[in-house]
């Protein structure tokens, strides 16, 4: 809308404080251009190439998304937590597997807060004091572990937890309940074959 940019910069002939404007030129280069009124008449330019400085933000940004996509995605459940213990991000897939409210996650809530919504489906004392001392702890070399974890409610869950830059921690929760009953299921099958191999033999 040419009529409204130029009205825009005639604007700064009238105005007390600097202007900043964005110009895209027709060659793909953008412009800062800051405009400083001068107390006792006209105004001053500054023009700044900043194609570059958006061109990385624009990657960054897209790079951001397609990351935040990919994790929202994933049918694996998805924690991350600070160095002071706060949610910093989780995926719908960790907010279905506990049951939580994804309102009450938006407030960032320190890891205790989760683990005692979570004591409901998990009541393994040791299993959550272990959880928050590796996302609590203020050693970037910790190291990292995988915990199967048998809920109240029959769900078998594979925690892997490990450590990120800052201090930060990830969790992962996957969902291997059906994989677990099909082991269980061989091994009784397994047991039932040796003992009735052993009836027939003894027989």
């Amino acid at each position: 809308d040419f009529r409204e940019w130029k009205a825009a910069l005639h604007e700064a002939y009238r105005a007390t404080e600097p202007a900043q404007h964005v110009w895209h030129l027709p060659d793909g280069r953008i412009l800062d251009v800051v405009a400083h009124p001068n107390t006792q008449g006209g105004v001053t330019y500054l023009y700044d190439d900043a194609t570059k400085a958006y061109e990385l933000e624009t990657r960054f940004n897209a790079l951001n998304r397609t990351q935040s996509e990919t994790l929202e995605t994933l049918r694996e459940g998805v924690a991350v937590f600070g160095a002071d213990g706060r949610l910093r991000f989780c995926n719908p897939a960790f907010v279905d597997l506990w049951r939580l409210d994804s309102e009450q996650l938006a407030d960032r809530p320190r890891f205790e807060t989760l683990a005692t919504q979570c004591r409901g489906l998990l009541d393994e004392e040791e299993a959550w004091r272990e959880l928050q001392n590796f996302v609590t702890g203020f050693n970037d070399t910790r190291e990292g572990f995988t915990r199967r974890l048998s809920r109240n409610d029959g769900v078998v869950l594979d925690c892997t937890a490990q450590s990120l830059l800052d201090g930060a921690a990830l969790l992962t929760f996957v969902d291997v309940t059906a994989d677990v009953g099909a082991e269980r299921a061989l091994s009784e099958r397994n047991k039932a074959l040796l003992a009735a191999e052993k009836l027939r033999n003894d027989f």
